[in-house]
């Protein structure tokens, strides 16, 4: 689809020009006058600086091989505009161009103003818009046998325009008369030397039309107008790098990012003469070469610095600049050292070589990564066996990588260790440690104990043998933690534990009882001369005598006799009174529960009111009644023991409840808990009655989320089983209703100053509380705030309270606009009668502006121009800022305003010598300075007064040019007189004695000399330096060139124009 559009946009162009050819005829009329070019524009050495100064573009005078006239005149069919397109690859300025013309008809003698003009370009290559530049030239007949240097003109604009896109130099005759217009031949055999680049057109009428539609007695115009500016640009040279690290034989690409000037053949003559990589000269480091885009190959890793010299060549003036890189060496993989293999829990130690200036960069398993040349993994494990790589970087280079394998072996689990003591001395120790494989044995002890055994054995241990035996397994070089046992040797037994069955009554067996002690044997002593050897002997049928404290020894052979132990035999006689207990008070129909303690082998015997007995441990009363209530007795009787004395326990009867005492948390508010409250009975249960069908069982009830419909008298009971029911206790309760939340207004957002309305519906009988920032309260119910601030924003709360229940809270938020900042104002540059006012205020983000002035003056914008003042606009102008509806303070500039001067005449000479000097001067103004500038010479005298001395130069023509600035700061327009300049004679050898081919030249050039008088012949570059000499006897003399580098040399003798030279492959 793109491509059908581009082939409609061309139709449609072609149409367009087809249109404008039949419909002008574009036919052109020659001037028919030879031309004699003897001008010899050359270029001096070249200097390294990035501003290269003026420069005049010679693109079409070069390319001419003849110079031909052509009429501009405003007459049908005839162009009344030429114009010639020129490129702005980057930022051009253009100050005025040269051209070539004279009056056309031999007998008109006054001379004709043209009008010269500088254009943007359209897209057709043709001039767009209004002009940018103009100014008028006058041409008058002097023609000078066609010499150029005599038809030479200047259009010199007042101020210079610099572009970055193409423009359009025309030059346009109003006038029916014509003026010859010098271009170069159209009619060039092997065609015009226009080159068919068509970049000139012609106006016909009001319309442009490109030169291949336009015809010159029937041929088609390929020329050019001899249209040549004055420019001013900038040069930088710069370069990218493929990558600034270098390896063994690799390969370096450099891309050339230069300024875009330097590769256009209109401004430099290195691509005009179709050489451009003579433009860029490029030292590597490892050699020089000319390119534009250059590689290069690097056959070993190294440091190197490269720099590239852009050189412009211009037409007649020369610049260069330089941009240098470093090229950096890429590092070897490094090699990696470690004391690998190491244990689990161990550091694995990691090295890399030291390189100075290095960066470093492990990796390695589990994530792991490192940025220094020897790095320590702590507390390593399993997860840490592997690879592990290391990258340097030097210089921003960086090596491949290099690796080491390491391994971490696990630590061996904590071995079990035994033994088989406690032994007595003499006897022989056995450790012992499970079996695991491929394991090695580290035993340690007392007594300087070692072995590598699994399971030594010591023989016939002594007392330096007793203590704590460790040992250590070693798995392929790891060594396990320490498993320890501990031993004891000949140690005296300890004391047995004994015991014995009693208390026993008289006749009862004594069973006496000793803990087990291996390889021991057991001495037992009493009362009543008891022994025994037996562990656990036993004395039938007691006797009070058989009371008392029994002792018992354990004697181990070897290893002694214990301590003794003891046990205390008691032999009852008596049993002791049971304590008596029952779960009185006991009501009506109850039954009663009596409780004695428990005495081994005893029978029970009770006797109570109402002759109660019973011989039950803990008996019972069913169906209990008043007379049942009283002191009960109980004893305690065990078979050969006797009986006890009796123990008591007093009954109480219970008649049943009172009324309970009541109370609660009234009065209350809805929403709230109500809380009752009853007084302790025991044993009693609750029943609670009251409004709302209110029940509950509970002694102290609670009702939650109370309405009004709550509000009461609430009543309760208690009752005992089988005591009845007490009377009713009563309590009246109030719960009083929550207020209606207020509605809630304010006059927010206002400004910071002025007051805030805090607004609540009315309550009957309410009391207000609000809150908000910076601690805020009132019990108003429509306060306000006055003077307010920034502290004074933010949400605002407010609740009601009725009969001490409050409503809910409302919250609203208030907004404080702050005042904006007072801006500041201003104005730009002067106030002059005619010219625009430029007024400013700062700038505050988010605001609005507002001007009011002088003359009924008012603007919204933030920097307003007032367009052609005059001198009503004199007064204070005044701006405020506003952002959200909150206006700033007034901010003021007083203005006025001043009258631009004029001037309208400049005394002086018109005509002057060449390289004399002039005076000119205008009329003073105190107070004023003025500002010359001069065409074809230098102000040598006067600076920024009114009058000035003027060296002229070689030209054939200069201008004068004034404009002055009043106290008031104001500035007139620019007034000026063209200047004819006159030769006093030639004394220059001329470069016409001297002829050169072939040239463009490989290997020798051709000299050939008029009257060569053993002239010196130096051959220079382009920077200047002398690169051959020739002295020149003969007529023609042959110069050998083969073994300089293609580019452009100058060929000088004496003080004549030098000659271009181009040397090829």
């Amino acid at each position: 689809m793109s491509k059908n559009i581009l082939q409609l946009v061309f139709l449609i162009a072609l149409l367009q020009f087809n249109y404008f050819v039949v419909k002008a005829q574009n036919q052109l009329s020659v001037a028919g006058r030879t031309i004699v070019n003897d001008l010899q524009p050359g270029s001096g050495a070249q200097q390294l600086t990035t501003q290269c100064g003026k420069d005049t573009v010679y693109y079409p005078y070069n390319k001419t091989t003849q110079f031909q006239g052509i009429n501009v005149v405003n007459s049908t069919n005839n162009g009344n505009g030429f114009a010639q397109w020129y490129p702005a690859p980057q930022a051009v300025t253009v100050s005025g161009f040269d051209f070539f013309a004279w009056v056309a008809p031999t007998n008109y003698t006054g001379p004709i103003s043209v009008t010269c003009n500088l254009y943007n370009a359209g897209a057709d290559s043709m001039p767009t818009g209004s002009p940018v530049r103009t100014v008028t030239v006058a041409v008058d007949s002097s023609f000078g046998g066609g010499m150029l240097s005599v038809l030479k003109r200047t259009a010199f604009f007042t101020s210079p325009y610099t572009t970055s896109s193409p423009y359009v130099i025309t030059i346009e005759n109003t006038s029916t008369t014509g003026v010859s217009i010098v271009a170069n031949n159209w009619s060039a055999t092997g065609g015009g030397n226009g080159k068919a680049e068509w970049l000139s057109s012609v106006r016909f009428g009001t319309n442009w039309i490109r030169s291949y539609n336009v015809n010159v007695s029937s041929v088609t115009f390929d020329a050019d107008f001899i249209f040549l500016p004055y420019v001013e640009y900038s040069i930088t040279a710069g370069f990218t790098v493929s990558s600034n690290c270098v390896s063994n034989n690799g390969t370096i690409n450099f891309t050339n990012t230069s300024s875009a000037l330097l590769n256009s053949k209109f401004y430099n003559r290195w691509v005009y003469f179709n050489i451009p990589q003579n433009a860029y000269y490029w030292n590597f480091g490892n050699g020089a070469n000319y390119a534009v885009n250059p590689s290069r190959n690097y056959t070993s890793a190294g440091n190197y610095t490269v720099q590239m010299v852009a050189g412009m060549l211009g037409w007649i003036r020369n610049c260069y600049d330089t941009a240098t890189t470093s090229l950096f060496a890429t590092p070897s993989a490094p090699t990696i050292t470690s004391n690998a293999p190491v244990c689990a829990g161990d550091s694995l130690i990691l090295s890399g070589p030291a390189i100075s200036g290095a960066t470093y960069a492990w990796s390695g398993p589990s994530n792991f990564n490192g940025t220094t040349k020897d790095t320590v993994l702590r507390n390593v494990n399993s997860s840490n066996s592997g690879t592990y790589g290391l990258t340097v970087t030097v210089n921003g280079c960086t090596s491949q990588s290099g690796s080491l394998s390491a391994t971490v072996n696990n630590i061996p689990a904590t071995p079990t260790a035994s033994n088989n003591g406690p032994l007595c001395l003499g006897q022989d120790l056995q450790l012992s440690t499970p079996s695991l494989t491929n394991a090695s044995y580290e035993w340690t002890g007392p007594n300087s104990f070692s072995s590598t055994v699994q399971n030594p054995v010591i023989t016939n241990v002594s007392n330096a043998n007793a203590g704590s035996y460790t040992v250590k397994v070693i798995v392929g070089g790891c060594k396990s933690q320490a498993g320890s046992t501990t031993m004891s040797i000949g140690s005296q037994p300890a004391a047995p534990s004994v015991s014995n069955n009693g208390p026993l009554c008289a006749g009862q067996n004594l069973q006496l009882t000793a803990t087990n002690s291996t390889n021991a044997t057991y001495t037992w002593t009493g009362p009543n001369s008891f022994s025994s050897s037996t562990q656990s002997p036993t004395i039938n049928g007691v006797t009070s005598g058989a009371a008392g404290t029994y002792s018992c020894t354990v004697t181990v052979p070897g290893c002694g006799t214990s301590s003794a132990a003891s046990t205390v035999v008691t032999i009852t006689s008596l049993p002791n009174a049971p304590t008596a207990g029952n779960n009185g008070p006991i009501c009506d129909g109850k039954t009663l529960s009596l409780t004695a303690s428990t005495i081994t082998g005893a029978t029970y015997n009770w006797t109570g009111p109402n002759s109660f007995t019973s011989t039950d441990q803990n008996p019972v009363i069913p169906n209990f009644a008043a007379v049942s209530a009283g002191n009960y007795s109980v004893t305690a009787t065990v078979s050969g023991c006797g009986t006890s004395s009796a123990g008591t326990t007093t009954v109480a009867y219970n008649p049943g409840p009172s009324a309970p005492s009541v109370s609660s948390n009234d009065p209350l508010c809805a929403g709230s808990s109500l809380n009752l409250q009853a007084s302790t009975i025991t044993g009693a249960t609750y029943s609670w009655s009251g409004p709302n069908n209110f029940t509950s069982s509970l002694q102290n009830p609670v009702i939650p989320n109370t309405s009004t419909a709550s509000s009461g008298d609430y009543t309760v009971t208690a009752t005992i089983a089988n005591c009845g029911t007490s009377p009713a206790g009563t309590v009246k309760v109030t719960v009083n209703p929550i207020p209606s939340v207020p509605n809630v207004s304010n006059n927010s957002p206002v400004c910071q100053g002025r007051t805030v309305n805090l607004n609540a519906s009315a309550i009957p009988n309410a009391f207000y509380e609000w809150t908000g920032p910076n601690s805020y309260t009132s019990t108003l119910q429509n306060p306000s705030i006055s003077n307010a601030s920034s502290t004074n924003e933010g949400t605002y709360s407010v609740k009601v309270k009725v009969n001490n229940c409050y409503s809910s809270t409302v919250n609203i938020p208030v907004v404080v606009n702050p005042k904006p900042t007072t801006p500041i104002a201003s104005k730009t540059g002067a106030a002059c009668d005619g010219a625009d006012l430029q007024l400013n205020a700062t700038s505050i983000t988010g605001a609005g502006y507002s001007w009011t002035g002088p003359n009924g003056f008012l603007s919204y914008d933030q920097n307003p121009l007032v367009s052609g003042i005059s001198l009503a606009n004199t007064g204070t102008y005044n701006v405020t800022a506003a952002i959200s509806g909150c206006n700033s303070d007034v901010g003021s500039v007083n203005i006025t305003v001043g009258t631009k001067p004029n001037i309208n005449s400049i005394l002086g000479p018109v005509n002057s010598n060449r390289n004399a000097t002039s005076s000119y001067s205008v009329s003073f103004t105190p107070g004023s300075t003025y500002l010359w500038q001069i065409v074809g010479g230098n102000q040598i005298s006067g600076g920024t007064s009114n009058a000035i001395t003027v060296q002229w130069g070689n030209a054939g023509v200069g201008n004068v040019s004034v404009t002055e600035t009043n106290q008031s700061g104001c500035t007139g327009n620019a007034y000026n007189i063209d200047i004819a300049l006159w030769h006093v004679g030639i004394n220059q050898p001329e470069a016409s004695q001297l002829s050169v081919f072939p040239n463009p030249a490989k290997n020798y050039i051709r000299i050939k000399a008029v009257n060569p008088e053993n002239k010196l012949l130096t051959l220079t570059d382009v920077t200047g330096k002398t690169v051959k000499t020739i002295t020149v006897s003969q007529p023609e003399e042959n110069l050998f060139i083969g073994d300089l580098p293609d580019g452009i040399y100058f060929l000088n003798f004496d003080h004549a124009t030098p000659v271009k030279i181009v040397k090829i492959k």
